[in-house]
């Protein structure tokens, strides 16, 4: 049984249009940060700068949509030469052992 509640004006304008509002706002304030972000991946990293995963979205009318989120690159696709895979397995398991304790 899936409940449904009618949205108001208030949810179908004035919200909206607050959250392109915003939305246009922060990425004008913070554009120049974009592109030093960019400028250091692309500098450290290389191409591409960008990527697109797709993601979940709303379902409706029973299917789920997918959109295309676009993020900034944070991985490389090399390991660091210096540490082996034990030492990797052995960081995760101070990890883990350190969030079970704080739980």
């Amino acid at each position: 049984m899936k409940l449904e509640r009618k949205q108001g004006f208030y949810e179908k304008c004035v919200k909206r249009a607050l959250d392109i509002i915003c939305s246009l706002l922060f990425i004008i304030l913070f554009c120049w940060l974009y592109a030093i972000i960019a400028i250091v991946i692309r500098i450290k990293m290389g191409s591409p700068v960008i990527f697109k995963q797709p993601r979940p979205g709303i379902v409706k009318n029973g299917k789920e949509t997918i959109f295309d989120m676009y993020k900034f690159r944070s991985m490389t696709d090399e390991r660091d030469s210096k540490v082996s895979k034990a030492d990797y397995d052995t960081l995760q398991a101070k990890a883990i052992q350190i969030l079970e304790e704080r739980a």
